[in-house]
């Protein structure tokens, strides 16, 4: 069975960025959690979907 709920360190190191930058998207509204005691946890599909987000609004134009 995978893994589905990664804590905010793994979540950084999965996009790439801080943890202060993913508790922010966590304050922002734009990752959903769960908490365990104290820790954030976030679902993969949630990380998934904002990586896939953040591509696609990055992406370069088609060049012929």
């Amino acid at each position: 069975m995978d893994k589905i709920l990664y804590s905010v360190s793994e979540a950084a190191y999965m996009l790439n960025c801080s943890t202060a930058s993913v508790y922010k998207l966590i304050d922002r509204g734009i990752l959903p959690y769960t908490l365990k005691g104290k820790s954030y946890l976030l679902h993969i599909d949630d990380l998934k979907a904002y990586a896939r987000s953040k591509v696609n609004q990055y992406k370069l134009p088609y060049h012929r």
